[in-house]
This record gives C-alpha cells, sequence and structure tokens, in this order.
C-alpha cells in the first residue's frame, strides 16, 4: 500500500492509519463499502494519489469480498493512469480477473490501449468484454473504434450500423468506417445532428463517481452559504455535517477550519488542517492553509514544514513564498528569509507592511544594512505612525556607522511615535557610540583638500 509522505505530523498519520485499518478489517461487506466511498470522494476532488492509498488498503484487505476487491484493484488501475503511473494496465488486468463476467474492466483496458497504439491489445480487450456482455454499446463501439484504427472499415461498418441512430457520435464512426471504405457518409441529416458528441459512459463505476462528485458538492455548498452570509454558528453544525458524511474528504476538512477559525479557534483550525493535509499531502490549499493557520499560533517549525510543501507544489504562487519568508525570519533564519522574500519585493509582489519590513530586518541581520535602509525608506512614507519602521530604519542607518544620523531619524521618529520608548533608546544608544568611535584623523601637514 502507498505510504503518506514522511513529513506528516505522527499523530495525523496514527489517526489515518488506524482509519484505514477500522474500514478493512472488522466488518468486512459494510465496511469495503465505506471505504470505496471514500475512495471515490477523493477521486471525486482528484486527488488520485490517495484515493490510491485508500484503493490499495481494501484491495490487500484479506476480509475483502471478490467483489470489493474487484473495484478496489480498478479504483488503483483509474488513479495510476491518472498519474501516468505505467503500472496501470497491470492493475486493470488484475481488476478483470477478479471481475470474471464484468465487462467494463475489459472495456476500461480495452480503451487505454487505444489511446496508447496498441490495436491488437485493444482488439482483445473489446472482444473479451463483448464476450460477457454482447449488447453492451461500449464494448461494440470499442471493438469498432479498434477495428478503424487498424484500417478494417467492414468490420467497423457491422458494428456501428445498428448503433447509429443512438447519438451523433455513433453517426460519425460509421460515416468515418463508409468513408474508409470509399462509400459515401451518410450526412448530418442522417443523425441526429452534426456534433459527434460522445455520449455518458453508463459504467457503474464512473456513475458513483458522478454520485459521489454530486453528493460531495451539495454538502459541501451548504457550508459555504453560511460561511457566506456569516452565520458561523450554522456554518460550524453544517461543517460538523459535512464530516461526518465525508469523513476523509480533504474540502471537508477544509470547511470545518474555516468555521473554527471563523469562531475564534485557531487551535483546532490547525489540527483540522493537518489532518487534510494528511489525506491529501499533495494539495496546495491545505498546505498553505495549515502552514498560515500555524504561523499565526506561533507554531513556527510545524508551519515551515506545511509552506515548505506548499511552494514545492506550487512554486508559482507568491503568497506561499511569501508567509514562508515571515516564518522564516521569524525564526531568526535571515538568509533563507532574505532567499524568500526579495525576489517578491524585487517584482514587486510585496505590498504589506510586515513583508516588507520583515525583509528589512533581515538584510539588516546579514549584513546589507544600506539596502535596508533602502526598503524601510520606502515603507515610510504610508507608515509613518508605525513605530516598527522607524526602528528599522534608523537601525539600518546606525549600522553603516552614521550615529548621528540615525539618532536623527530615531528622534525624527519620536515626533510620530511620541510614546516609543525604542526610539528613545536607540538614540541614546546613538549618542553613546558617537562618543565612543574614534575621531576622523587629521590631516598630514602640508596636506590639501579636494
Amino acid at each position: 500500500m502507498p505510504s503518506l509522505p514522511p513529513d506528516t505530523p505522527a499523530l495525523v498519520r496514527d489517526a489515518v492509519e488506524q482509519a484505514i485499518a477500522t474500514a478493512t478489517a472488522a466488518a468486512p461487506e459494510g465496511s469495503a463499502a465505506a471505504t470505496a466511498s471514500l475512495a471515490r470522494t477523493l477521486q471525486a476532488n482528484a486527488l488520485e494519489s490517495q484515493a490510491l492509498t485508500v484503493w490499495s488498503a481494501l484491495a490487500e484487505s484479506d476480509g475483502a469480498s471478490p467483489a470489493a476487491r474487484a473495484e478496489a484493484l480498478a479504483g488503483c488501475a483509474r488513479c495510476q493512469r491518472a498519474t501516468n503511473d505505467a503500472a496501470a494496465m497491470e492493475s486493470i488486468q488484475q481488476a478483470c480477473a477478479a471481475a470474471p463476467t464484468d465487462p467494463w474492466p475489459r472495456i476500461t483496458r480495452g480503451e487505454w490501449a487505444l489511446e496508447d497504439g496498441e490495436i491488437e491489445d485493444a482488439v482483445a480487450a473489446f472482444d473479451d468484454a463483448m464476450a460477457r456482455a454482447p449488447a453492451n454499446d461500449w464494448a461494440r463501439v470499442g471493438r469498432a473504434r479498434a477495428a478503424l484504427d487498424a484500417g478494417d472499415g467492414a468490420a467497423a461498418e457491422s458494428l456501428l450500423a445498428p448503433l447509429a441512430a443512438r447519438s451523433p457520435w455513433h453517426a460519425s464512426l460509421l460515416d468515418s468506417a463508409l468513408v474508409m471504405q470509399g462509400k459515401p457518409a451518410r450526412g448530418p441529416g442522417a443523425s441526429q445532428g452534426d456534433a459527434a458528441t460522445r455520449p455518458p459512459s453508463d459504467d457503474p463505476f464512473d456513475l458513483q463517481l458522478v454520485a459521489a462528485r454530486g453528493t460531495r458538492d451539495a454538502v459541501l455548498s451548504r457550508v459555504d452559504a453560511a460561511l457566506d452570509a456569516k452565520q458561523f454558528t450554522e456554518a460550524m453544525t453544517r461543517a460538523r455535517r459535512a464530516v461526518e458524511l465525508l469523513p476523509n474528504d480533504p474540502l471537508a476538512l477544509d470547511r470545518l477550519a474555516s468555521a473554527q477559525a471563523a469562531q475564534g479557534n485557531l487551535a483546532a483550525s490547525a489540527d483540522t488542517l493537518l489532518r487534510a493535509c494528511a489525506i491529501a499531502p499533495n494539495d496546495f490549499g491545505s498546505r498553505f492553509n495549515a502552514g498560515s493557520t500555524l504561523m499565526q499560533l506561533r507554531r513556527l517549525d510545524e508551519a515551515l514544514v506545511q509552506l515548505n510543501a506548499a511552494c514545492a507544489i506550487a512554486p508559482d504562487k507568491p503568497e506561499s513564498h511569501r508567509i514562508r519568508g515571515l516564518t522564516l525570519a521569524m525564526l531568526n533564519r535571515y538568509t533563507d528569509a532574505v532567499a524568500a522574500l526579495e525576489p517578491l519585493e524585487r517584482n514587486r509582489q510585496l505590498s504589506d507592511v510586515e513583508s516588507r519590513l520583515a525583509l528589512a530586518i533581515a538584510l539588516n541581520e546579514t549584513g546589507r544594512p544600506r539596502d535596508a535602509e533602502g526598503l524601510a525608506g520606502s515603507v515610510l512614507s504610508g507608515a509613518r505612525k508605525d513605530e516598527r519602521v522607524w526602528l528599522v530604519l534608523a537601525e539600518a542607518i546606525r549600522r553603516q556607522g552614521q550615529y548621528a544620523r540615525a539618532a536623527a531619524t530615531a528622534t525624527k521618529g519620536l515626533e510620530f511615535v511620541p510614546g516609543s520608548k525604542g526610539l528613545r533608546d536607540l538614540v541614546a544608544r546613538c549618542a553613546r557610540e558617537a562618543q565612543a568611535a574614534p575621531a576622523p584623523a587629521a590631516p598630514a601637514p602640508g596636506a590639501t583638500s579636494g
């Protein structure tokens, strides 16, 4: 079974592993249905790698029925195919073996073989499906498409002729078969329209995915409506219900975290978001929201783990790099903070005072006080009553050895922030350091000034 990422917190890892163990052990039929529902929900949210973990647990369970195991193997195959994993074809073959009367794993295998240009394999798969379900339209159409790809227009025509009136897609395929043989196409008037619209699959697996997506969207939209209306008590009630119905859906957990944060319970919100990260380790939103919330709670080392992951998942998102840079500055990792924040400042993607000051402080601490002065000075115009800006600006000047100018800057700041003890202390410090500084060397006798 695929493992969770190594940076998953221990408490969350234990919870997820226990949930999977419970779902696949004690009561085979009921628990297998719950596990499959969980996996379909993850797939409905395009979280294939997380769904693969759950499907694999069910496929490897000793208590799973043959039908449940066959469905799990098909689920594994589809997740693998979505992530371009070469193991997908082997998994769908295993699903075929586990479901000897079901045509759909064979149809899926044939579709993939067609996509890969493996025409002989596609023919064999669709023939296998038709042997089990001769009247299945998808098996017949798949076999006809394989015939078209093989250049056998006559075989394709015989398979498609009874289906041409079903949809424009079937009719357009039949036209292709006729043209391949040098016969006239039947034309738009012989079908239901011009568009070659592919009809929806009636594969039970696909239908269950659609149902999972529809149920999930309906549940989450109720939470969103309450949050948008700022009805936070109602939002919490609906979010808890959403998690009961979708216990391992990362978006359900995200909505619960939002409701918890709206009620001021950031600690609970962070714990909920960490659960979402364990379920969806490759989901940017879960990682970013967890990192941001943990930073607000000053759980900085934990925050950095999640923000590092968020930046790796979506390196083009400036906000995640900004919050990561702030976290690094708060951890006194100034060189790393400069590396995270300075490109954003250069690209004019830092607009808030807090982030620009964090960068200025980091520049000061990494031996670049002149750059820190320039940045703090640019922030000052819109934040003259912010004590922090004056302190950073004056400190940058002081670090350049210009004690009188630093003292004058701090004194000017006291006009806007008269109660600042930090600025008064900095004025006094600059005065002391100016007195202790060596006097400039006197000109040599006979020297002239330039």
